[in-house]
């Protein structure tokens, strides 16, 4: 069967997202662990025992972030590399992503961290999830 225009459309955004997501992650990853570094020389230099546990559980979720974040890119990636050559783990990965970009997106919206780009982000994931799941789709991907 025949890739779906819209498939293809879905798999090259995919591509710039998860390329720009990869870079983003990357470049966090890098200025993070230098500022958990700085956090980690100021406790030694004028922190007091009370702190610790804090400055140590901050510097560690500024690594752990950024590497949760490249890990999702880099599977996104492939997942748009799957959906050009029609794979069904690129149909079922692309759905989880989206699902994880939901709750994600939820968990902001209910902080009230830029809330409008969450909604935004949630109804452009609910969108792709239904197009997946369209007949033809499901069709091109063998998931009949």
């Amino acid at each position: 069967m025949t890739r779906p225009t819209g498939v293809t459309i879905l798999a090259v955004l995919q591509m710039i997202c998860a390329l720009l997501g990869v870079m983003v992650s990357s470049v966090a990853l890098f200025l993070r662990g230098i500022l958990a570094t700085g956090f980690w020389t100021i406790l030694v230099m004028f922190g007091d025992s009370s702190s610790d546990a804090q400055v140590t559980g901050m510097a560690l979720l500024m690594i752990i972030l950024p590497i949760i974040a490249l890990i999702v890119s880099i599977l996104a990636l492939f997942a748009s590399f799957g959906l050009f050559i029609l794979k069904g783990w690129a149909w079922t990965l692309t759905r989880v992503l989206q699902v994880i970009s939901i709750i994600v997106n939820g968990v902001y919206v209910f902080m009230g961290e830029n809330a409008g780009a969450a909604i935004f982000s949630i109804v452009i994931s609910a969108v792709i999830i239904y197009y997946l799941h369209r007949r033809n789709v499901k069709l091109a991907f063998n998931k009949v």
